[in-house]
């Protein structure tokens, strides 16, 4: 897959998306497909970097659908059915939240003043619950 092959990549793939997420009412279910250049973790591997695509879904509930359809394949013009293997699809929401803001278990997390409001109803067995706004 070229550069110039992302945009109607997203196309079909907003349009699949779309087909397994019919009772969503959200505007863009596929937000971006970015070419990027990453290095896989799995097996040795020589080359420096290769050419991923990073895709950002609306939801972290449609990251499943998502990954059925890549898994599956998807027609592309020009380049006919393809299929790809996913990467850190499987990564729970919470847990890659977590990842990409640095946070660790037991940690400490400052929110702003007037970022944040008690809740009115508590939701676990927590000392302090607040809504970040």
């Amino acid at each position: 897959m070229r550069p110039d092959d992302i945009s109607r990549f997203h196309q079909v793939l907003e349009a699949r998306m779309r087909e397994a997420n019919r009772n969503s009412n959200v505007r863009n279910l596929v937000i971006d497909v970015q070419m990027v250049q990453r290095r896989s973790i799995m097996y040795y591997q020589q080359l420096e970097s290769q050419p991923f695509l990073k895709i950002i879904v609306a939801l972290p509930t449609m990251v499943a659908s998502c990954r059925g359809i890549l898994d599956r394949g998807i027609q592309l013009d020009g380049l006919g059915m393809k299929s790809f293997m996913t990467y850190e699809s499987n990564v729970l929401f919470a847990l890659r939240f977590m990842i990409d803001c640095n946070i660790v278990g037991g940690n400490w997390i400052e929110i702003p003043v007037g970022k944040y409001k008690k809740t009115t109803k508590n939701l676990s067995y927590c000392q302090l619950e607040f809504d970040c706004l």
